[in-house]
């Protein structure tokens, strides 16, 4: 009782001393347990302004790569190089390959972007742009030997005359004697000529044996053989040793000239490397295609001379007429 009477009487008389004294123990504990706790509550404040979360739910970060590349490709001006490879953001594009510069492009372009290239889908003979300007059909094959302003001429002679197929007054100046048979193109091919052997004749001129294709012939200065003139012989033995044995060397040359000027040299026993050109000629009604040289005859005319330009036919009255066709890669 008089301990309790004087913790009272001491309370009531020192009661300013008592609360100030509970007021600084209580702000130390909680300044005690601030500065325990005052790392911890940096950070997680930090995390919270910049993380924004909480601790209930987290945000996953977005993986914004393929946005970036997106961007990307928006800011760059257009290109027809984006046509051809295919990424993240581009549909699925058929493609063909160039003939003239072997890149690959988009199988609905007209022309190569990368070599002015112009592609023929339907192989006629007559470019997709050239026929799309005339309303013609650049997947129909047939629509090459049609004749839509009635002016006797095919769409493809019109082509390859520069002319108007919609315009009967436009019209090609030359005339094909051929009739159905269309020239369809020049090419080179191994001339198919072979210097066998030759002998000496008894009054001192030589004969030559030349192999043409499956056959030989026999010829003299001046005959022909395959549209060629034999026009001189060079005879000549080179002595060699061989394994101590000296023998002769047959090196001859047998000079040939064609109908328009092209000399071709054929050596002893040696297969030649000149090619000669050859004329393609279709059949526009059985569609039929047959690879032709000078001399060969087409119905009553007969092939005179072929040059890169195209070729010279001429009937039985010696009348000759050229025919020429636009050169295309295939």
């Amino acid at each position: 009782m008089a301990v309790m009477w004087f913790f009272k009487n001491s309370f009531k008389k020192n009661m300013e001393k008592w609360i100030f004294f509970g007021l600084f123990a209580l702000m130390s504990i909680i300044l005690l347990f601030f500065g325990i706790n005052l790392p911890y509550f940096k950070n997680s404040v930090y995390a919270k302004k910049i993380n924004r979360t909480t601790d209930d739910s987290r945000i996953t970060r977005i993986d914004t790569i393929i946005y970036d590349e997106l961007l990307k490709v928006l800011k760059q001006p257009v290109s027809y190089s984006k046509l051809y490879v295919r990424d993240a953001f581009s549909p699925v594009i058929d493609t063909k390959t160039c003939s003239s510069c072997g890149k690959a492009v988009a199988t609905n372009l007209d022309v190569c972007p990368f070599c002015s290239f112009s592609f023929d889908n339907d192989l006629d003979g007559m470019p997709n742009t050239w026929e799309k300007r005339y309303s013609l059909n650049a997947y129909d094959p047939e629509d090459a030997y049609s004749d839509r302003d009635g002016d006797s001429f095919s769409n493809l002679a019109e082509y390859h005359e520069g002319t108007n197929p919609l315009d009967p007054t436009s019209k090609p100046e030359e005339y094909n004697p051929l009739g159905r048979y269309r020239l369809v193109r020049v090419f080179k091919k191994p001339l198919q000529l072979l210097f066998e052997g030759y002998m000496q004749l008894p009054d001192g001129s030589y004969s030559f044996v030349i192999n043409s294709g499956a056959s030989s012939k026999f010829v003299k200065i001046g005959e022909d053989v395959d549209g060629y003139v034999v026009v001189d012989f060079e005879k000549e033995l080179v002595a060699e040793t061989r394994r101590g044995v000296e023998v002769s060397n047959d090196v001859s040359r047998l000079r040939l000239m064609s109908e328009n000027g092209d000399e071709i040299l054929l050596k002893y026993h040696q297969v030649t490397a000149e090619k000669e050109l050859w004329a393609q000629i279709e059949d526009t009604e059985s569609r039929e295609v047959f690879d032709m040289q000078t001399g060969d005859k087409i119905g009553v005319y007969t092939i005179s001379v072929i040059t890169d330009e195209g070729i010279e036919v001429k009937d039985d009255s010696e009348n000759t007429f050229k025919l020429k066709y636009e050169r295309r890669s295939q």
